[in-house]
């Protein structure tokens, strides 16, 4: 699934439960830098739909905002009730903590979704910020490089 950004040239950063602080400021300090070379920062969220899934999101938010003065664009791509729904994912009963007095309904892990879900929802939040046309011209254009460049081994190979 980390591949799916990879035609994009597109950082993914993968996390496995609550973020550490160092990693939250090695990503606010990347942020600033492209706020710096008036970049906008938009940060897209694929997580489970659980008490700890629903909380990683805003804690990491409140974090960058609230320790390192970081504001961004970010939004919950997925998981959703609607594509629990959508997708009849399996579900199963929320295990009570301390991040599930406000969380309502069954839980339901991102794995579930298909694969090919998963990648569209990725193609979706990335292209939306690509002028159109924009990927086919440099998709062309790296297509007439590797030909040229297959011409050129091959005058000096002598074939």
């Amino acid at each position: 699934m980390l591949d799916a950004a990879d035609p994009y040239g597109v950082k993914v950063l993968p996390l496995r439960g609550f973020s550490s602080l160092s990693m939250l400021y090695s990503a606010a300090v990347t942020f600033r830098e492209m706020a710096r070379h008036d970049k906008e920062v938009y940060v897209y969220f694929f997580g489970d739909h659980d008490p700890s899934g629903r909380g990683i999101d805003s804690s990491a938010l409140r974090s960058l905002e609230d320790d390192f003065g970081v504001s961004i664009n970010f939004d919950r791509v997925a998981l959703t009730e609607d594509q629990i729904r959508d997708y009849n994912l399996p579900t199963r009963v929320t295990k009570k903590s301390s991040h599930s007095k406000k969380f309502k309904g069954r839980s339901a892990e991102i794995d579930a979704l298909p694969m090919d879900a998963l990648r569209e929802m990725v193609d979706e939040a990335i292209s939306q910020h690509i002028p159109r046309g924009w990927l086919e011209r440099i998709e062309s254009i790296e297509a007439q490089e590797r030909a040229t460049l297959d011409s050129f081994v091959g005058c000096i190979r002598g074939e």
